[in-house]
Order: C-alpha cells, then structure tokens, then sequence
C-alpha cells in the first residue's frame, strides 16, 4: 500500500493524479484496462522527475478505441472520440508484427530485443570479392547490446542447419543443407568444409561482448575494410560470406534470426537474467527499459519500486511467472511472457504500453515511484461502508450500450508460425452479445449477431496463442466493467494507491463488498467557516472489477484452425523432367557439315514450370548451357555440333522466383553424317611422253569434297589397297577435270607398267569408292634424242678487267659455244670493291659462237636495289657517272637513313668532321685558316630569341697567389624567353695559350670554366683542368691547355643571361705555383629543345 503522506494539513494541497480520465465521473469514458498507468502522489510544487520525460503526458492508459479498433497498452484513458493518435518517434511494438528481413537503410535505429523472438538485422557493411564478385559478404547487426544469443537462422525462409568449424580465431557455421550446397562442382568458386568444398553459404556470430574485430571477416576483406577498431561493440551481429551460384544462390538474401534477447536484472535474484523464462519476464522486461540509461527512461533504482508489496517489479514477475493450466487439462505453461524486439527510436510510451500489453498491466507513479501490476486479482484490504462515507456516493452505472464489445480477437506473431502476424480466434460471449441487443431485436431469446461489435487488439510482445487468447478475455471483460463511484473517505484510506482494489458495501445502492478498483485519489481539505481549524479526507475514484475478468476456464481456449502447408523459397521443389532420346539432324553448307541434334523431354506436371533448360558435354568434358526453352515446349535443337563426337545432354525445368529442378538423367548420342558419294570418274592415261606420263579423272559433284587420294602401284590394284601406295592427296573443287604427273624425276623407271586408282575424300572424313583401274608406262631417252641447249644466264670471274670474253673461253669456262640470248656478267676480281660488266650474245650460227656480245647498260635500275644492299664501301670514288648508271637528279629525299656515310665531309673548304669517343662526340666545323680543331665562329646559331655574344678573349695576369679570381671579359648566352624555344644544353670551349715559365712551378694549377647569372661573379664550375708542376716545368718555352664542357639549362620561366668565366687557382704543393700571362678563347654552342 502507499505510503502514509506526512500531513501538514494547513499546507498541503492536494494529492493530484497528474494524468486521469476525462473527468474522474464521467459517462463518455472510455473503459478502464490493462496496460494503464498512472500519474500520482505528488505534493503541491514538487517536481516531476525527468525519468517520465516526454511519456508524462500520454502514457498512461488501456487502449484507445478508435474505429472499433483497440491497441492494447498502447493508448490513453481518454474517450475514444477525443483519443489523438500517438505523435512523435515509432511505435515501438509494430515492428515485431512485420516482416522481419535484414537490409540495409540509412541512420538506422538499433533494436533492443527482449525474450526470444524473430528478428532481421540491418547491413552495416556490404562488399563483393572474388572474380567478377563472386562472393557477396555482409554485416548484419541484429541489436544494440549484448544478447543470450542465437537460436535459429532463416536464409530465404529456409530455417539452415549447420556445421561449424574454426577459423582465423572465429567460429565458422556453414550451411549444410543441399539447397545451399553445389553438388555438380561446377562452381569453382566455394567455401570448403572439413576438406570438402561445395558449400555456399556461412557466417560468424559475436553476442556484443567482443573486445576485437571479426577475423574471418578481416581476413576475407583486408585490414582497410575491416580494421581492428572495427569491433562493434556492444551489437550484436553476424558476418555472412555468400557464394554466388546461377542456381542455386543468385539474389540478395532474406535474411532473418531466431535471437535469445538481453540478459536483463532481476532484482529478486540481485542478477542478471540467466534463464529462458527470466528473459521473457514482462515485469522484468519493463523494469530494464525504465532502468537502461542507454536506451531506455533511465530512471534511478529509487524511483522504482522492486519489491514483492503490491505495485513492486518482483510481485508484478511473480505473478507473470505462475503456471496456468492449458485447455488439454495438462499442459502448464508460464502466465505471462514478454518476446519481441523494439528499437532506440520508438517513443517511450509506445514501448511501455507493449510491455504491459504483454502481462494485462498497468504502471502508476506514486509517492516518487514507479508501480507495476500484472492482471490479476487482488485482494482488498479496505472495505468502504456507510460510516466511512463523509459524503454521498456519486454513481455512473453504465456506458451506452454502443459502447461496449462483446466479441474479440487479438493479432500476435505467432511462434508456431515462424513469427508471422497471426489472429486468435474470435472470443465471443452470448451473454454480452444478448445483453447488448435490445429486447425487440432478439430472436428465439438470443441476441442478435447484428449487435455484434467486435474489438481487435494488438500484442506486439506476445508470441503464443494461448497466451493471447487469456489476455484479450480480460480485455473484453474489463471493459464491460463500466459502474464508476466516487467518494469521500477518512484519511485512513490515504494508505491506498491507483491501482488497489477495494471493497464497497452500501445497503442503498445495493453493494455487499463489491470489488472496486481506485482509479483515482486526491487529499481534500475542508476549513471551518470561523476559522477555527480544518479537516482532512480523501477523495476517491473508483471503477467496478471482478476477481472473474482474471479468471479462464480451460473451456476458454479454442483450438486456431491449422494454417496451409506453407510452400517457402528455401525448399520449395519442381518435379524434374523426363529426357528422351536426341535424334540428329546434319546439314551439308559448302565445304562444312552442320550437326543439330534435337533434345526431347516430357514436362513435369506443374503451373509453376516457367521453362525447361538444357545443358549438354562432350563426354567426359563439362557441361555447357545450350539455352532455355519456354514454358510448355518439348525439345530444344542444339546446333553447329561436330560430326562422330559423343555427346551428352540433361535438362531440368525453371520455375517461378528463381526455383530450379533437379536434372533429369542423361541422354548420350554420337552423330555421324553420311554423304551420298561418289568415286571419281573418267580416270585415264591422257599422256604417255618420254620421261613421264600423266594421269585425269573428273572430281565428285559433293560441294564438301576436301581432296582426292591417288593410288599408285607397278602392279594391279586390289579393292582395299594399302594407304601406303598413296602416292598424292590433292584438293580440288568439285566436277573439276584434275590432271597429276608421274616420272623419272618421281622414281619411277621407263618402261616399267603402272597402275592407278583415286578416290574422293570430303571434310568430314568419308572416303567414297575407288574409281576403276587404269595403266601406263613412258619411254626413256636414248642417243638417236637430240639434246637442244637453252640460253642461259653466267657469271665469269676475270683477274684485271671486265671485257667481255670470246667464244673460245666461254667455251672453255660453260662447256659450250654461246648461243643467242645468253646473258654473262664479267667481274674483276682484281679491284677493290670488285667491278662488274654485263653482256649480251646475239648472231650466232646453228651450233653456237660466231655471233657477238654486246655491252649490256641500264641492267639494274632503282627499283631493283634491296634497301640496305648497296652500301658506301661498294661504290668506287668517281664510279657513278651516267654512263654506270641511270640516276636523273639525286637529292636529300633519295638517301635514306643510314645509307650514306662518310669519315668526314668537305663542303667549299669547311670541313664537317667530329671528335670524342662513341657515344659522347661532338661536331666540330674546321675553317680554312684556323689552325686549332674548334667550332668556328657563329657555325651554329641559337633558337629564336635567344644570343650569344661574340668570341672571348682572355688575358692571364702573371700570378703567384693561391687566390682564386675571375677573367675578363666573360662570354654571355641569353636564352629566350619562349620556354619552347630555349635550349637545354650548352656546349662551351677554352683555348689557352701560356707564355714561356719564368719560374720553377710548384704544386698544381687549376684552370676552370665556371657559369653564373650574375656579372662579375664566379659561380659554378662546370669543368676544369688542372696543370701538375712537373708539366709547367718542362714546358717552359710555353704550352696551351684546351678544356670544353656542357652546361645544361633550368627552364625557367623567363628569359635568362648567363655568364662563362675562365679562372685560375693554384693548389696543393708546399710554395706558390707561377705562370705567365696568355691569350685564350671561349666559344659556345647551344642545343635547341
């Protein structure tokens, strides 16, 4: 009972019952039920505590009846024509009467999953690997905390049986069954099991107490996809690894989960939950939502009331855990369960109403603390009489009778139904229905089913039906209950609470401890007109109840009429096909035969047959498909085949949503084409001349005729000769006359008899009939044959010139007299390169000579030379002239590439020529008067744009000091300011020339070429070269130094001047190193880019 409220009567105003009906009295009121809660107990100014939050204002009644519709727990103590629909946030129960698959959204909230029940998840990562993809890998998270566990998975409706086995730390589950396994091993892309692969579906699970990533999901997709912060923590998932088959695993998934919820407290136990049925507890359920500070209202411990007094969370679990006896008279089961799952976004109200939906409940706040009370009957311990009223009783006896239902069903998802939103039967009560039907609509003294007004409520977190049959029993009864009474009581009634049932006995209204249940109670304060002082009561509230609302006879349940067999994706079959034999069909297209064979089957008896697919092997290959035919066809051709290979086909028909039969058995044929065909005709011995004889036919008229075969023998042929005596294969056209022929030159001797046979062979192997016999021989050659010479071609090899030679030493040289048209060419063997002329022979007698052989010119013209044949080395100095050869003009465009070469060039008296080595030589210009090898002045010119100033001449001061400095003047290049028209290297060069040495040298002296963009400064050395005492030494009547380097330019972004300087320094050795002043000069050269 409630606490005694510390009365300071002059200063306290009233205990208020923050949220109440529409009016404590009122005939409009919609009828008091579970899933109620009430606001009470707080004193004038006192602050309601920020647990309620935003539920303060809504959460607090049975169902609101909108429509003829009631939602249980979830509505509010108001009339049902003013009841507003909840705003604000998600229905927290709803989801649990929906299809529950996991896909992927944006922002999702995280569900809270109490009991056991069936869930979906959200796709927290997806990603394909593999070849071409072919594995889809998915996260699912399932809750937003730590769970039990799991029970059962369902991948496309199909509940999966596993197998497990370790890897990469994690615990694998593959799904074992066939629908989810390839059997052909045709799918080269799998997972293997214990060391056989096929299977095509597996997964990890973590309960939201892991502490590290997934393993086999990191090592599947890499440490970027999945990095070691990626722990999920506290979530519960599952990582799925899906291999894609054609067949039987070829869409995204249906995935859904049996869960085993949160390991919730109980504050009985001072533990957390360590049971199936302290999970599923609804008041504990409800304790851990007004508790959770992540997701729930995040109430403290002190603003709960936990113990087993009435309102207390361990009373109300107490009662929801009694066994109740079930219709068969035998079978107990547990009062009230709690199974289902919200989420962190659902309204506060919403989720509490479910919970309470689920135990026939109600809350209340009272006296700073939250009161629970599963449905059931309590006993009063106050009876009201006439001396405790210090007023009169205000009574309402009844709701209008179109008010009241007196028939109800329930909508629950149903455990024995895979959770699936499932309807109770009706529960009907003929009394209430008579009751309800007024005297003059009665029949027979029954009530009239056109009174009948049916209530339907929702339990989201109820999974039975037996249980939600008791529940919406109450519900009807309860809201039948409609006498309402309100007095005015001492202030020992004070100890009540919202919630408590009471007695009433009062002989004028006829009550005799008549059970009453205390809706709502204020503290009154009554002041004595003079002053003198004030009184004190209570004010109560009350609805009739009866200890029968929570009462269900075994009578009561009905047994649901058993639901279809339910056909699912995961197992549903096709009858396979029954196969016939193929019959072969070939086609003769030119040259090639065309094999079709015509694949036949019997349908199986099926609607959902969508078409038949046929696949079909070479024997002992793999199979291949050779397309799908539609619905209701029986055969399917299969083209373009090859002659006498063994074939193999199956089929197996297609269905609806994807469902594929089981193949047929297998039908083999060998298709062999046979041609009408004919031997070749007409064969005859059409030549019989000295040395050889030839040999016709006329080929078959088949157009895939591929060659003819000839036989040849020096004795008679026989009717199945040897391929041996095959002597030529030869192809031809067809109808063609051919011609073969035979001789010395192929063995065979003159004289000897010979014998022939052909036969037509087409491209598909066919050999048609030998074609008759014929014979012959040839004659040899004997002196009375005259031999008659033919003009010919000669080379002749002369030692010191190339006249052409007399008819004697061709004679001498060729064994005979020339003849007319004889061609020789006469080389000198002496020069070098060697020198050829050519000769012609023409007027000569009967048997040769006598004749003349005339110079032969224009022999070899352009278009006869290979490229690269004629090089530099065969071609002697002042050789071509017009009268060696026909050239016309030879300009640039008749020489190509590395076709003419040459030491060096002379052109007017400058002389191209080149110095260094291989690979690092550089052009040098030789002008006439120049006595030193250098790059003449101005002899190549700059890009546009850019300068080079003229040639420098440097004088050499005597010197002695070790001190570096600068000649003058200094030799400028300013580039130009087109980037694409500057240089990229500099080619500069030194000449210096030293007067005779006046003094012992010491040491070794540098000479330097150094760059700068700034005048009159040093800058960078680019090259050097250094003198050694010794050398200055012995040269002491003089010596030069020649030095020349590269400089290669930055491009900048603008034109650009540089400075050359020559410089000297004097290092090492113990004394200075002296030399006399010279001349010198620099020139430069620019390579363009």
């Amino acid at each position: 009972m409630g606490k005694i409220v510390k009365a300071v009567l002059m200063a306290v105003v009233v205990t208020a019952l923050v949220i109440v009906t529409a009016g404590a009295i009122m005939a409009a009121v919609a009828p008091n039920a579970f899933g109620s809660m009430f606001i009470a107990g707080f004193t004038a100014g006192s602050a309601i505590p920020a647990t309620l939050g935003g539920i303060l204002s809504t959460i607090v009644g049975s169902a609101a009846f909108i429509g003829g519709i009631a939602i249980a727990g979830a509505g509010a103590l108001v009339s049902s024509l003013l009841a507003p629909k909840m705003s604000g946030g998600m229905d927290g129960a709803a989801g649990n009467l929906g299809t529950k698959v996991s896909g992927a959204g944006t922002a999702v909230a995280r569900q809270i999953i109490y009991g056991k029940c069936r869930v979906g998840g959200t796709f927290a990562h997806i990603e394909t690997t593999g070849n071409d993809g072919a594995f889809l890998n998915l996260i699912i998270v399932v809750s937003g905390h730590p769970v039990e566990g799991f029970e059962k998975v369902f991948y496309n409706d199909l509940e999966l049986t596993t197998a497990t086995q370790t890897e990469q730390g994690e615990t694998v589950f593959y799904a074992t069954q066939n629908d989810l396994r390839d059997l052909t091993g045709e799918n080269k892309s799998t997972f293997t099991y214990s060391g056989s692969s096929g299977y095509l579906v597996r997964f990890t699970f973590h309960d939201g107490t892991q502490t590290a990533c997934d393993g086999l999901a990191q090592n599947q997709l890499g440490n970027i996809a999945i990095p070691n912060t990626h722990k999920y923590t506290n979530c519960a998932y599952f990582f799925f690894q899906c291999a894609i088959d054609s067949e039987k695993n070829f869409s995204m998934p249906k995935i859904s989960f049996l869960m085993k919820g949160k390991n919730i407290f109980d504050p009985r136990t001072n533990a957390a939950a360590t049971t199936d049925a302290q999970r599923s507890n609804p008041a504990l359920c409800l304790h851990d939502y007004l508790t959770d500070t992540t997701y729930g209202l995040k109430a403290k411990s002190d603003e709960v009331n936990t113990t087993t007094n009435a309102g207390g969370i361990s009373a109300a679990a107490n009662i929801c855990d009694q066994q109740v006896t079930l219709g068969d008279g035998s079978t107990q089961q547990t009062r009230y369960t709690c199974n289902g799952f919200t989420n962190m976004q659902a309204t506060g109200e919403s989720v509490i109403q479910g919970i309470l939906g689920a135990m026939a409940g109600k809350m209340t706040f009272t006296n700073g603390k939250f009161q629970t009370f599963a449905g059931a009957a309590q006993t009063p311990e106050f009876t009201i009489t006439d001396a405790d009223a210090l007023g009169p009783f205000e009574i309402v006896t009844k709701k209008r009778g179109g008010d009241m239902y007196n028939q109800i069903k329930a909508v629950f998802p149903d455990s024995g139904q895979k959770f699936v939103a499932t309807e109770t039967p009706v529960f009907k009560s003929a009394s209430m229905l008579l009751e309800d039907t007024p005297v003059g609509d009665r029949v027979g003294g029954a009530g009239s089913p056109n009174f009948a007004k049916e209530m339907e409520i929702s339990l989201g977190f109820t999974t039975d039906t037996n249980t939600a049959q008791r529940i919406q029993k109450i519900q009807l009864l309860d809201q039948r209950q409609t006498t309402r009474v309100a007095v005015r009581v001492p202030m020992k009634y004070i100890q009540c609470q919202p919630n408590d049932w009471i007695y009433i006995t009062n002989s004028r209204l006829g009550f005799s401890s008549k059970l009453f249940q205390i809706e709502d109670m204020r503290m009154e304060i009554d002041t004595a007109d003079n002053g003198s002082g004030a009184l004190a009561s209570v004010s109560l509230s009350m609805r009739e109840t009866d200890s029968s609302v929570f009462s269900f006879a075994q009578s009561d349940y009905t047994t649901p009429v058993a639901e279809g067999n339910e056909r699912t994706t995961g197992v549903m079959t096709i009858t396979a096909p029954t196969i016939g034999t193929p019959s072969v069909a070939s086609v003769v297209d030119g040259p090639t035969v065309k094999i079709n064979i015509t694949v036949n089957w019997t349908n199986a008896n099926s609607d959902d047959i969508t078409g038949t697919e046929v696949q079909y092997k070479l024997s002992g290959g793999t199979y291949l498909s050779a397309g799908i035919a539609g619905k209701g066809q029986t055969n399917l051709v299969v083209a373009d085949l090859t002659n006498n290979q063994q074939y193999v086909f199956r089929v197996r028909h297609r269905g609806k949503g994807g469902i594929v039969s089981a193949f047929s058995s297998e039908a083999t044929i060998t298709p062999i084409h046979t041609d009408s065909f004919s031997a070749p005709s007409g064969l005859a011995v059409v030549n019989n001349k000295p040395l050889a004889l030839s040999i016709s036919w006329t080929n078959p008229s088949n157009t895939n005729l591929r060659s003819i075969k000839v036989y040849e023998s020096s004795s008679s042929i026989g009717a199945s000769p040897s391929e041996n005596l095959v002597v030529a294969t030869l192809t031809g056209e067809p109808n063609k006359k051919m011609v073969i022929t035979r001789g010395d030159t192929d063995g065979l001797t003159a004289g000897t008899t010979y014998y022939y046979k052909v036969r037509g062979v087409t491209h598909t192997g066919q050999q048609s009939a030998l074609s008759s016999q014929v014979s012959g021989s040839f004659t040899g050659v004997n002196s009375s044959v005259i031999d008659f010479p033919v003009a010919g071609f000669f080379k002749l090899d002369v030692a010191g010139n190339t006249t052409a030679p007399t008819d004697s030493a061709f004679n001498t040289a060729f064994g005979r007299l020339p003849m007319d048209q004889d061609f020789v060419i006469v080389q000198n063997t002496s020069a070098t390169p060697k020198v050829s002329a050519s000769y012609k022979y023409s007027g000569a007698s009967s048997g040769g000579g006598g004749g003349n052989f005339t110079p032969i010119t224009n022999v070899i013209t352009g278009d006869q030379l290979v490229t690269g044949t004629l090089g530099a080395d065969r071609i002697v100095a002042n050789s071509l002239s017009s009268a060696s050869g026909v050239f016309g003009v030879i300009s640039a465009n008749d020489i190509s590439a590395g076709s003419l070469k040459a030491d060096y060039i002379s052109i007017d008296g400058v002389t191209l020529d080149t110095t260094g080595t291989a690979g690092n030589q550089s052009l040098i210009i030789r002008q006439a008067g120049v006595a030193a090898t250098q790059l003449g002045n101005n002899a190549a010119t700059w890009a546009v744009g850019s300068s080079v100033s003229a040639d420098s001449s440097v004088n050499t001061t005597h010197r002695t000091d070790t001190q570096q400095y600068i000649a003058s003047p200094a030799l400028t290049v300013t580039t130009s300011a087109d980037a694409s028209l500057r240089p990229t290297v500099t080619y500069v060069e030194a000449n210096l020339n030293f007067l005779a040495n006046t003094g012992s040298g010491q040491g070794t002296a540098r000479i330097g070429l150094h760059q700068s963009t700034t005048a009159k400064n040093i800058g960078d050395l680019i090259g050097s070269s250094q003198i050694q005492s010794g050398q200055a030494t012995s040269m002491t009547a003089g010596f030069s130094v020649a030095m020349s380097t590269a400089h290669t330019y930055t491009n900048t972004s603008s034109a650009q001047t540089y400075y050359y300087y020559i410089t000297w320094s004097a290092t090492g050795g113990t004394g200075n190193t002296s030399y006399r002043r010279g001349t010198g000069q620099m020139n430069a050269i620019a390579r363009q880019r």
